[in-house]
This record gives structure tokens, C-alpha cells and sequence, in this order.
């Protein structure tokens, strides 16, 4: 479903030339085997040359379809990957507060969603070679079948246990890559701080180049035992299958030998049987490959839509037309009844039973040691929390009550850790004002924002 809404009219081109394509082969052989049953009972020319040419144009056509599909592939990639970029910043927009996101757990969880972001073209070529893999081995299967319904079942029969062995192994290795996912975040963060500028001096003063490199090394070591286990065991499983279809395949040849040699089945018999065997042997392969990038896909993708279905806020929003429009300035000002906080899995609350007012057009220092609760009462007052216990009130409404985004306009604040922006002077400043529907602020609007807050002394020595 994501392919299509993201290119629906390329998609079901996509399908029609893939579906069309994998009937080609079954054609061909069919083809090849009356040819040669022609020559065979010394056929005249008029009868020979239609049905090679039909041949040749089959192969032709064959050969022209498939960059087209390999285009198409190419653009709904493109599509896909655009509709999963817009989907992950839409549901990040929709997590208005911080609840989830300073979480521990976030950190995982979002590297599973990149992870299942750059899954998505992996779904491509499954549709490429997985449908119409498909196909093209119903046909030859139904071709086998006139032959002698043994030989189309033993090889599906001899394919089920490697095929369940094939999904077991993948469901194995996404679960052991979903336990390791601290551990790679981890092996990504200390790559950053060995090569990152930000910290390129602590490194090299302190030497702390080989301590991070060992914990990296114990990271990796770890992650890779792990996955070699599970490829030592797909291996091992591999080999029994392809010792148990080359049996099957050496059975059915002998059959279809046995069949030529007393007179039953004709030559052009056993060039359509052997060369559906060959075929079919190939389309199994084949199939078992696509399918396994099909279900990794999907396990990753799993993780992202999960995400998208699940972004959603955590703190109380009231529904649109029976919130307030917060006072574009204050009357009475800011009051805490009884309000008691404390951050999602943390034992202890970090503020208690607080009451205070703060009134209006004056201006109030709080003054603490680390962990008293300055940072986290201005997370409650822009609302990135809501209290667990009590409410603050803004001019005697609850907050809760505002608007968030009118609520969110009327504030300013410059966090310990505050965001820097990799955009242009202009549109540092342009984001302090742009409105829900507003792209762009007038120019005037700019240089007086600039003006009264000293940026335009920071603008004159720029290039």
C-alpha cells in the first residue's frame, strides 16, 4: 500500500510490465519445443519460420521490457522514499512534547525507524523478481504437470523446509540485530566522538582515542558473534536443501530420459521438460531470495509503521474549537497549585507539592543547585510536560485549557542545551516568528526582530 500512494498510476504499470514479463518464459518454452518437434518431422519452412520468429520477437520484447521496468523501479523508489521521509517528519511534528522523546528507550526506537526508512526500496526487488518469479513457476509447474504431477510437487515439496528454514533465520537475525541495537548505537556514538570536531580536543588531550576503540572492539565482537551463529546454521541448512533439489532434479531428468528413449515423449518433449526443470530450478532459487528480502523488509518495516501509528501526543490537547487563544499579554500572571512532577521511569518526582504565583510585569529569578527543578518547571510552563498533580494557571486559566500554538507564541526561551540552527541569519531569525501557515516573514519584519535583539550588529561583519 505505501508504493501505490505514493506513485499509484506507476505502480500498477509496474505490475501490468512485471506481471506480462514472467509469462514470457513459460511461452518460450512451450515455443522451443515445437520448433524442434517441426525439424524434427522435417517440417517445410512456411510451417518453421512463423514460429521462430514468434521466437525471436518474444526474446526481443522480453529484452526491451525489462529497462523499462528497471526505470520504473528506479522512479517508485524515489516515490517511496519521498512518502516515508514525508510520513516520519509529519508524525515527528505530532509529538508536540517531550514525553516520549527524552525517554532512553527513544534512542533505540528511532534507529529501528531509520533502519526501517532505508528498508523501504528493499521492498523493490521483491516486486521486480518476487510476483513475477511467481508466476513464471506456476507456468512452468502446470508445464511439468502433463508430464507427471511427481516431479512439479516433489520439487515444491523439497522447497517448503528450506523456505521455513529461510523465514526462521531471518526472524533470528532481525530479533538478535533489535537486542544489539544499544550496542550499534553505542559503536555510532563512539565513532562520532573519535572523528566528530565538537570533541576533538577532549579526545586527544585525554588520549581517550584506545579506550573508546576498545569498547567499540567489545561492541562489534559481540554483534558479530551473534549473526555469524545464525549464518553458520542458515549454511548448514543451505547445503541439506540443495543436496535434497538436486536429487529431486536428477530423478525427474532421468524420468523425462527413460520417457524419450521408449518412444513416449518426443524431442522437442524433452528440450520443453529439461528446459522447464532448468527453469524451474531457477525460479525456486529465485523465489526463496525474494522472499527473504520481502520478510526482512517487512520486519523492518513493522518498526515504522509502528512509529508513524503511535506518534501522537502525550500531553492533554483539547479538541480543536473548544480551546482558548492565550492573552497576548499577561493581567494577573502565573500561578502553581499543588504541582507535583516527576520524568517517566524515574523513581523520584523532581518537584513536589509546589505552589507559587508569579505575577505579571515582574521579573523573577529562580536560583537552585542542579536537579531542583529550574529547567523542568520552564518544561512545564511552555508545556513540553503536564504535571503529574495539581495546575498552572496563566491569567486563572489551566494551561491545558490554551491553544498550544497561541499558547507556544507568547514564549520565548533559551534552553542550557539550545538548538543551533544550520540555516542562513535571516531565517534564524525568520523561525522565532513564522505562523502555522506562513513560509516567510516581510523584510521589514526581519531587520526590526534583528534590530531589537542586536542581530544586526552580528549581520554587518557578515559575507
Amino acid at each position: 500500500m505505501l508504493v501505490i500512494q505514493a506513485a499509484p498510476v506507476l505502480a500498477i504499470a509496474y505490475l501490468v510490465l512485471i506481471g506480462g514479463s514472467s509469462i514470457l518464459p513459460v511461452i518460450q518454452v512451450w515455443l522451443a519445443k515445437i520448433v524442434i518437434d517441426h525439424f524434427v518431422t522435417h517440417a517445410g519452412l512456411p510451417q518453421v519460420l512463423p514460429l521462430a520468429l514468434s521466437y525471436v520477437v518474444l526474446l526481443l520484447i522480453n529484452a526491451g521490457v525489462q529497462p523499462l521496468i528497471q526505470e520504473l523501479s528506479i522512479l517508485l523508489e524515489d516515490q517511496t522514499l519521498a512518502e516515508v521521509d514525508k510520513r516520519l517528519i509529519e508524525a515527528g511534528s505530532r509529538l508536540v512534547d517531550l514525553v516520549r522523546i527524552e525517554r532512553p528507550a527513544f534512542g533505540d526506537e528511532l534507529r529501528s525507524v531509520q533502519d526501517a526508512a532505508s528498508a523501504a526500496p528493499r521492498l523493490f526487488p521483491f516486486l521486480q523478481k518476487g510476483p513475477g518469479t511467481l508466476i513464471t513457476l506456476i507456468g512452468i509447474c502446470i508445464l511439468l504437470f502433463r508430464l507427471s504431477p511427481f516431479i512439479p510437487l516433489g520439487l515444491i515439496i523439497v522447497s517448503i523446509p528450506y523456505l521455513r528454514s529461510q523465514y526462521h533465520y531471518r526472524k533470528k537475525l532481525f530479533e538478535a540485530m533489535v537486542r544489539r541495537s544499544r550496542s550499534a548505537r553505542e559503536m555510532e556514538y563512539y565513532f562520532r566522538l573519535v572523528t566528530s570536531p565538537i570533541s576533538a580536543k577532549e579526545i586527544r588531550l585525554f588520549g581517550l582515542g584506545n579506550f573508546f576503540h576498545t569498547r567499540f572492539q567489545e561492541r562489534c565482537s559481540d554483534a558479530l558473534a551473534e549473526v555469524q551463529q545464525h549464518r553458520s546454521r542458515e549454511a548448514r541448512s543451505v547445503l541439506v536443501w540443495g543436496m535434497l533439489y538436486a536429487f529431486m532434479l536428477l530423478v525427474s531428468f532421468a524420468y523425462v530420459a527413460v520417457q524419450v528413449g521408449t518412444g513416449f515423449l518426443s524431442l522437442g518433449d524433452f528440450s520443453l521438460y529439461i528446459n522447464a526443470m532448468i527453469q524451474a530450478e531457477s525460479k525456486m532459487f529465485g523465489l526463496s531470495a525474494s522472499l527473504n528480502v520481502l520478510y526482512e523488509a517487512l520486519l523492518l518495516l513493522r518498526a515504522l509503521f509502528s512509529f508513524l501509528d503511535s506518534a501522537h501526543p502525550q500531553i492533554v490537547l483539547v479538541p480543536e474549537g473548544k480551546s482558548q487563544i492565550a492573552p497576548l499579554s499577561l493581567s494577573t500572571g502565573v500561578e502553581l497549585q499543588n504541582v507535583s512532577f516527576g520524568y517517566p521511569e524515574e523513581m523520584k518526582s523532581v518537584l513536589d507539592e509546589i505552589h507559587a504565583k508569579i505575577p505579571s510585569g515582574k521579573v523573577i529569578a529562580l536560583v537552585g543547585v542542579n536537579g531542583a527543578g529550574k529547567s523542568t518547571l520552564v518544561k512545564l510552563l511552555t508545556r513540553m510536560y503536564d504535571p503529574d498533580q495539581g495546575d498552572i494557571l496563566l491569567d486563572g486559566v489551566p494551561l491545558k485549557m490554551y491553544d498550544l500554538f497561541s499558547l507556544r507564541s507568547r514564549m520565548a526561551a533559551v534552553y542550557q542545551d539550545f538548538a543551533r540552527f544550520a540555516l542562513t541569519l535571516r531565517q534564524n531569525i525568520e523561525v522565532g516568528g513564522v505562523e502555522a501557515n506562513t513560509l516567510s516573514l516581510p523584510d521589514e519584519q526581519i531587520k526590526k526582530a534583528a534590530y531589537h535583539s542586536g542581530a544586526d550588529a552580528i549581520a554587518v561583519k557578515l559575507p
